[in-house]
């Protein structure tokens, strides 16, 4: 039986984890709550995105993501090197 390699090599993009804001019942409360949440990010690095949800796609769920922040990976790694 040959072995899977379940490890992700680090040059290996991550998914992104969505976190969902709100379910609201029709698409024009989804589509102003996603635009207020817009609006509060000033660095246009937020993203949000609407999806159906729940019976029959009947509602509308907001999600969003914001990116991790790089500069702490990086100190993360170095002190990791200073150790060695």
């Amino acid at each position: 039986m040959a072995s899977q390699n379940t490890t992700q090599d680090s040059s290996e993009p991550r998914a992104k984890k969505w976190k969902t804001e709100k379910i609201l019942e029709n698409y024009t409360d989804a589509d102003s709550y996603r635009k207020s949440l817009i609006e509060q990010d000033p660095e246009d690095d937020f993203l949000v995105k609407i999806r159906r949800c729940g019976p029959g796609g009947s509602r509308f769920k907001v999600k969003s993501w914001f990116p991790p922040d790089t500069k702490n990976k990086n100190a993360k790694k170095n002190k990791k090197n200073r150790n060695k």
